[in-house]
């Protein structure tokens, strides 16, 4: 995967809250979100799987971002950080974490 990886992600503050963002390349976007978020998760989340087309490097490009994004996010956690993923787009994310070992795990 070409991708940004190893990019540091962008930490921004809004209303006491900081947001770390990780941008994609063509690549990635094209494999993670259009490929298999929109082409699997989505129909099968919306209970209409028969529309499901999958392909095993959009899987892989999913993977490998949920990664990055766990890899970016490992180095800003304290061990009293609740960390909420709210979307099938990182459905991978949690147990990445955990099994990295983060902070107060």
């Amino acid at each position: 995967m070409t991708g940004v990886a190893g990019q540091r992600p962008r930490i921004r503050e809004s209303g006491g809250i900081s947001y770390a963002a990780l941008e994609l390349d063509c690549q990635e976007y094209a494999g993670f979100y259009l490929g298999f978020s929109n082409n699997v998760l989505w129909p099968l989340c919306h209970g209409i799987s028969a529309v499901c087309t999958y392909d095993e490097s959009h899987f892989a490009t999913y993977c490998e971002v949920n990664r990055r994004y766990a890899a970016a996010l490992l180095p800003l956690l304290r061990a009293d950080d609740l960390v909420w993923v709210h979307d099938y787009h990182l459905l991978l994310l949690g147990g990445l974490v955990r099994e990295a070992g983060r902070p107060g795990s």
